[in-house]
Formats: C-alpha cells, structure tokens, sequence
C-alpha cells in the first residue's frame, strides 16, 4: 500500500509522525511517502536506521506554493494521505482535489475541553514565546470561551 503522511508545520508532532512510521512500516509491502518542511526531516534522523528502504520523504520549501506539494503527492497515486498536522493551512487544503482518501489527525483534543479559568490564563502566558504564539493561544482561547 502507498501510504502519505503529511507534517508541513514549522515545529510539527513528531512523536505523532514517528508513531505513524512505526506503525505503518510494520507491514512490509508498505511505501511511506513523507512530506515534511524542509528543516522537519532532522526530527527524524534518530529513526533513519529502524526503516528499511520503505520511506520516501519528500521536503516542502515553505517559500514554495503548497498546491506545487500536493501536485507531487498526486503523482505518487497513494492509496491513502495521512494529514497529521493542519493548523494555518485550512484553505489550502480545502482548495485542492487530491486523488486519494484523506484521513486527518485530531489530536491533543483534550485543550480544548479543560474551559477552567485558572488552566485557559496559565496557557495563555505560559505558551506564548513570540507574538505569532501569543496570539494564536488568544485565538484558541476565544474559541474555547465562546
């Protein structure tokens, strides 16, 4: 089976990613086509001894469209496309046919069900190292409230 997983976020889960390969790379008839940013391949250098030629990973120039990404995925004809991370890219991802089925990760799910004041005002200021974090907690925060 030809299998994609996709982590295209600047820091990524990949602890999540490495379950995944293990997972998958357990059958050997499996083809893992990894996509990630261009600098997200050095989370997985600790893993490079445990596959055995079934991963082919396929980096993503954040400065180049991600439609030209997701062209290259189809041409791979994969029978299934594992999204393990969508965060800012919705548009994207929603603007685009891909040619296979489409199985997207929910995950730390339970954030968004602990609403007590005291645990939404420790994340608030807690995650937030530069603005773009700052301000994406607020975001999350506001959805939570709302």
């Amino acid at each position: 089976m030809k299998i994609g997983i996709l982590e295209i976020m600047p820091v990524g889960h990949f602890t999540l990613v490495e379950s995944l390969l293990k997972i998958f790379t357990s059958v050997e008839e499996n083809n893992i086509f990894l996509c990630v940013r261009e600098n997200g391949e050095k989370n997985l250098l600790p893993l490079s001894n445990l596959f055995n030629n079934q991963i082919t990973i396929i980096r993503w120039d954040s400065s180049s469209p991600l439609k030209l990404l997701f062209k290259t995925l189809n041409e791979y004809y994969l029978d299934r496309l594992y999204i393990v991370t969508l965060e800012k890219y919705y548009k994207d991802f929603f603007s685009f046919t891909f040619n296979c089925q489409i199985n997207l990760f929910i995950h730390n799910i339970d954030e968004w069900f602990d609403t007590r004041f005291s645990y939404v005002l420790y994340h608030l200021f807690h995650e937030a190292t530069n603005l773009n974090s700052l301000i994406y907690s607020f975001k999350k925060i506001l959805i939570i409230i709302l």
